[in-house]
């Protein structure tokens, strides 16, 4: 039986000296609430309206496109689910959107590793735009327009790229036009043959181009040394509630027990605060806010430096590591406007899908 088996799980650690550790890291499960059922039945009912080639036609007929191949031709989709264009004024009546979530009453206060990092990066690749290619952002950059910009990119720095072939240049730009001309020779050895006696190289022009912002990984070590029994019991709580939180719910097929797929696990809710005292609680720290996470992997490691145990055959030191993956990138406006999460009375909000 699991050791957490209780209505509500509320996990610690450490239980003893608690006065000694003002930081706490605190982890809370949030389940993303699935679309509503009736959405659920329109997508079904397309499939078998398709396949059987019945497809039924009505004021509210919508075309779906073909992304999947499934759903080819017009179907019915019940009035309160064909998209409409909304207006500013609707949009400013309370409109919601976004990913429906529930604050799941079970939580796990720990206290706060050291070596906690934070690393935000953001994908990046290097373009070789040559002399063409930088001459037309030169002109864009003048104010040039797109077009007359790419029809007139062989012009940079008042010459012409034709320049280079009728001998319009000269000194140390002739030898780099030399040099350029030269790539039509074939064979590579030629051309570098050529670059090493003209002594210049053509400047590739390379700029570093945005492509995606990456998502954010963390990584929790922490290590528990029990003083007491009942951190000794605690303890397995906690790695038990995590490997327990780590893995799907299994979907079986109707009454055989078959493994027919999996729903989500899981969110996690993550927190970093410090107890300045006077009755204030904790307070979350600056630059330390963390969207809501999946978490990916739960490594524990029972008795490290030395194979001993207590009398109750309890391991004398356990060390888990805990990595959660951000289920979305970040942007500018979540770093101006530090991003949390509001939930009504029933424990329900909204985040960013």
């Amino acid at each position: 039986m699991p050791l957490y088996n209780t209505t509500q799980v509320n996990l610690q650690y450490p239980l003893e000296k608690q006065d000694k550790y003002k930081g706490r890291i605190s982890f809370q499960p949030l389940q993303i609430i699935p679309v509503e059922d009736q959405t659920v039945d329109a997508l079904n009912k397309a499939r078998i309206d398709n396949q059987s080639g019945n497809i039924s036609v009505s004021e509210n007929t919508e075309q779906i496109p073909d992304d999947e191949g499934f759903i080819t031709n017009n179907i019915d989709i019940p009035s309160n689910l064909v998209p409409q264009t909304l207006t500013e004024s609707q949009l400013n009546e309370g409109i919601k959107f976004g990913l429906r979530v529930r604050r799941i009453s079970e939580y796990c206060r720990l206290y706060v590793p050291i070596g906690l990092a934070f690393n935000d990066n953001i994908n990046l690749s290097t373009a070789a735009l040559g002399v063409q290619g930088a001459s037309a952002l030169g002109a864009l950059s003048a104010g040039g327009s797109i077009l007359s910009s790419i029809i007139g990119g062989a012009t940079g720095a008042g010459k012409s790229l034709l320049d280079t072939f009728t001998g319009g240049l000269d000194g140390d730009a002739a030898k780099v036009a030399a040099a350029r001309a030269a790539r039509a020779i074939p064979g590579e050895s030629l051309q570098t043959a050529v670059s090493i006696g003209l002594q210049v190289v053509t400047n590739p022009n390379q700029r570093s181009v945005f492509n995606s912002v990456n998502l954010r990984t963390f990584t929790f070590a922490f290590k528990f040394i029990p003083l007491s029994s009942r951190e000794s019991l605690e303890i397995e709580n906690i790695i038990e509630w995590f490997r327990k939180e780590l893995y799907p719910e299994q979907i079986e097929y109707g009454t055989t027990n078959v493994p027919f797929g999996y729903k989500f696990p899981n969110l996690f809710d993550v927190k970093i605060g410090y107890d300045s005292g006077f009755g204030q609680g904790y307070r979350p720290l600056k630059n330390m806010e963390i969207l809501p996470c999946y978490l990916q992997s739960v490594q524990h490691n029972y008795n490290a430096t030395a194979m001993s145990f207590h009398k109750n055959g309890k391991p004398t030191e356990v060390d888990m590591s805990l990595t959660f993956v951000e289920y979305r990138t970040l942007s500018k406006k979540d770093i101006t406007n530090p991003y949390s999460t509001q939930f009504d009375e029933n424990d329900e909000g909204r985040i960013q899908a």
